[in-house]
């Protein structure tokens, strides 16, 4: 048409016939139907979930972390589709969260240009995306954006995997089927390991045939604990809640939960209420006060943004967290305020000591009404219209009684009374001044609820709370069982939030694999992988660990340096301003001329590069690092150590491939993750970088067997810098002296076990740096001494509790009792690099015993 337009404003132009431009005319409509026709035959998209289609890799969910690894397969030219039950990507943030305000950092600015630092700062914006999407930090000025800019933000990006036809919308896959016997294959042809059972959007099913399935589902399903939350079901779920607060004006609310879903919740209704109270979900939630991201530096504890109810609570405005330890799962809630009939409250009571059944045989959960006087008229005359006029006399024996009251005396015993904890009244005996009123739960029935309130309230005690509404907002999980057969669904984490995944984000069902927020069990509470700014990077991690099992390609992100234990003592350092991570200055226009180098001063420089400037090790602190591997070299020239660099892969994986090899691997980490507010202002926040060292033996074969139970180490810390920059000349040379002096003694058939503990439980570091005058380094450098906190996890799989022990230090066998676990329940504490830990029957045979080696990840988890 262009060509057309142009043509009649030539021709007409110079005075010629517009017929030409006629002629014009009628050659573009031409062209133009043409190419209509021909699109109407083979431009239409192809029909997704066909009966019988193959792919080497499905992927469940158009959420973040299924795009993003989406897009790495695209890039890589894989054969991929994703499977997405709604009609969108990032469907999830179409409602959540509910008050639509986001809680990752939309840093802009940086002062500076390089991409790889930048998105340190960028919490929000996924990786490899098309030249023509913007990233989130373009996309507004806010500095925590709105949910509805990044779903904006996600239909941009998914458009490129949307036109290669990767994405079917609109088809729920109903069941995952791993197959026993994959069928025979022809000559070039990958297997197929699952079949999965899809419904169409016309409803009709058909079934796909996979290699490889990873699952995406994010974590979008509430958390309703039915089981341990006595009276949850009078609660309102956070899925619910209207976007604005004015359906709660004037009223009074209680929020179940101590996450960020709790604390946005009351910060979003606080204007319009009452008064709000904050109550934890469980028992074992930290208090608050280790509880929030600046003191556990954990993303997922509480945030400053949504923090503004401890202001309320600690300037005195009403609004609070309550101090005494009440949790949700530790109380009972139940109607109350009744009028005609109808309840217009929720009364919520702490959980008292149980007491007997009538028959002897459970025990029954109570509650506590308060304290009364026997020289207070009304209340004696309460509690014996309650505890008499129910109740025979002659019957009112605890154990054997439905007494509707028991009464107990607070303080000491007494030493001539047969119950002195608890007792009908009627019973008699009650000669002390002072005396607890205790009911069981199931008598706190509407006919007599709010007088057992008024009384309570009355004795002094803040219990029963009454609230106009009750809010839980107790988490996610995600619903992973909906997509297997029963007894076949892959092994989950304590409470069924995550699942187990091994070094390589896989289940225990073989080729079914993790990744984005339902993978975050692989560091839960220690790094950000339950985050986008995090699981993008272990989704990069995957597609890599995916491309070397099942593409047989090498590490992407690997580089072969020669000659390595050739050092003269020079670090690779240029002018300031032509390094990379360098501060203040621009990253180019400046004259860097280039520097000679030795070929280990070169495997320094890249290693202090990445340092200074890689995004994934950084947003996934202690999981991803960066690996070198030593290896010796030939006959002809022995001394000639090759080392083989490795760009972001996890700490675990690393180990479990090269255990055998002497090694580096450096990460960053915190001299001690949770620490108080008041510690950080004072001492830092001891965020380092970690660089650790693995003897072994450079001429070993990659199939030697791991026959250790904790892997030899020594780690050299780089202390916390202002700027998290690491690139003066003084760091560089003490960290290279201390590096050499293992690289520069490496010889085929020898692992270089000197100078360290031969049994398996590892050595103390610091050994082997007293040749190093290692006192004249600076304070930036210290060395690692009482070890590496991980978190442990330990189920217990049978049918019989067992008894949990651990060690009272790492050099010494004896054990303090830490927990008893119930069948098919599990535990998780705080341990540190080689201590012992062990399970016991309660017969005291011993079921597995172990040592914590923190080059196996941040979480760990033991089966029983």
């Amino acid at each position: 048409v262009q060509l057309w337009l142009n043509s009649a404003r030539n021709q007409t132009g110079e005075g010629r016939p517009c017929s030409a431009a006629m002629t014009w005319a009628a050659v573009a409509v031409v062209i133009l139907l043409c190419a209509t026709a021909q699109c109407d035959q083979s431009c239409e998209p192809p029909e997704f979930g066909t009966e019988g289609e193959e792919h080497d890799y499905c992927l469940v969910g158009a959420g973040p972390g299924g795009l993003q690894l989406g897009q790495l397969l695209l890039r890589a030219s894989r054969s991929y589709r994703i499977f997405e039950r709604s009609d969108g990507p990032g469907s999830f943030y179409r409602k959540y969260p509910v008050h639509r305000k986001l809680i990752s950092l939309n840093k802009r600015f940086t002062g500076r240009t390089d991409p790889e630092f930048n998105m340190r700062h960028d919490w929000n914006s996924l990786l490899e995306g098309g030249p023509d999407v913007k990233p989130m930090t373009a996309r507004t000025a806010e500095r925590w954006p709105p949910a509805d800019v990044l779903l904006e933000y996600l239909r941009d990006y998914s458009q490129e995997q949307e036109a290669g036809h990767h994405i079917a919308y609109n088809h729920t896959v109903l069941k995952i089927t791993r197959l026993t016997a994959p069928p025979e294959l022809s000559t070039g042809e990958r297997p197929r390991r699952f079949d999965l059972t899809l419904q169409r959007p016309d409803s009709t099913k058909a079934t796909v045939k996979c290699g490889v399935v990873v699952m995406a589902i994010g974590l979008g399903q509430p958390n309703i604990p039915t089981e341990s939350i006595d009276g949850v079901e009078y609660t309102e779920q956070y899925a619910d809640l209207p976007a604005t607060g004015e359906s709660f004006t004037g009223q009074t609310v209680a929020v179940l939960g101590s996450g960020n879903t709790a604390f946005e919740t009351a910060d979003a209704l606080a204007p319009y209420t009452n008064f709000i109270h904050v109550w934890k979900g469980r028992r074992e939630v930290p208090n608050y006060a280790q509880f929030t991201s600046w003191e556990s530096r954990y993303v997922g504890s509480v945030r400053a943004i949504n923090a503004a109810l401890f202001d309320s609570y600690l300037l005195k405005s009403l609004d609070g967290l309550p101090t005494f330890s009440l949790a949700a799962d530790d109380s009972v809630i139940r109607p109350c305020g009744y009028r005609n009939g109808t309840a217009r409250k929720l009364c919520m009571w702490p959980k008292h000591d149980p007491v007997p059944s009538a028959d002897g045989t459970t025990d029954e959960p109570t509650v506590q009404l308060g304290e009364f006087s026997l020289h207070d008229p009304d209340a004696v005359e309460f509690v014996a219209q309650l505890g008499n006029k129910r109740v025979r006399p002659e019957s009112a024996r605890l154990g054997d009684n439905q007494a509707r009251i028991l009464v107990g005396r607070s303080g000491q015993p007494h030493p001539f009374d047969p119950n002195p904890t608890a007792r009908p009244l009627a019973q008699g005996g009650v000669t002390h001044d002072i005396e607890f009123v205790t009911v069981r739960v199931k008598d706190l029935t509407p006919d007599v609820i709010d007088s057992f309130a008024e009384f309570s309230r009355a004795s002094g005690t803040p219990f029963p709370l009454q609230y106009d509404r009750i809010i839980s907002c107790l988490g996610w999980k995600p619903n992973i069982s909906a997509f297997f057969d029963p007894g076949s669904a892959p092994r989950m984490h304590p409470g069924g939030k995550f699942p187990s995944l091994s070094a390589e984000y896989e289940s225990n069902i073989p080729d079914l694999y993790f990744v984005g927020a339902s993978a975050h069990g692989k560091d839960y509470r220690r790094s950000a992988g339950g985050f986008i700014h995090g699981y993008r990077y272990t989704a990069r991690a995957l597609f890599k660990i995916l491309s070397v099992k099942y593409e047989k390609v090498p590490w992407p992100g690997r580089t072969e340096f020669t000659d390595v234990a050739q050092w003269r003592g020079d670090v690779g350092l240029a002018k300031h301003g032509c390094n990379v991570g360098d501060f203040d200055v621009p990253d180019n226009g400046r004259d860097c001329p280039s520097r000679d180098r030795s070929p280990f001063a070169t495997l320094l420089s890249k290693v202090f590069d990445r340092i200074n400037v890689a995004a994934g090790p950084y947003q996934m602190i202690g999981v991803l690092g960066d690996g070198v591997v030593f290896r010796c070299g030939t006959k002809a020239s022995p001394r000639n150590i090759t080392a083989e660099f490795f760009e972001e892969l996890p700490h675990e994986y690393f180990t479990s491939k090269y255990h055998h090899l002497p090694r580096l691997f450096w990460s960053y980490g915190y001299g001690a993750q949770r620490q108080y507010l008041d510690q950080s202002r004072t001492h830092g926040t001891l965020f380092q970088v970690h660089l650790w060292y693995y003897p072994g033996d450079c001429a070993a074969s990659e199939s030697t067997p791991r026959t250790v139970a904790v892997t030899k180490k020594e780690v050299l810390r780089l202390m916390e810098t202002f700027h998290t920059s690491w690139n003066s000349f003084s760091l560089r040379y003490w960290a290279g002296k201390w590096l050499h002096s293992h690289v520069s003694l490496l010889q085929p058939g020898q692992s270089l076990l000197a100078g360290w503990e031969a049994e398996s439980g590892g050595a103390a570091a610091g050994e082997s740096i007293a040749s190093m005058e290692f006192q004249q380094a600076p304070e930036q450098l210290s060395q690692w001494a009482s070890g590496a906190h991980v978190d442990v996890v330990v189920s217990n799989t049978l049918s019989t509790p067992v008894v949990v022990w651990r060690s009272v230090t790492a050099t010494e066998h004896a054990f303090e009792q830490l927990a008893v676990l119930q069948p098919h329940a599990s535990g998780r504490w705080v341990s540190h690099e080689r201590e012992l830990w062990q399970v016991d029957t309660f017969e005291g045979q011993l079921l597995r015993g172990w040592s914590v080696d923190c080059a196996n990840g941040v979480v760990q988890e033991f089966l029983v």
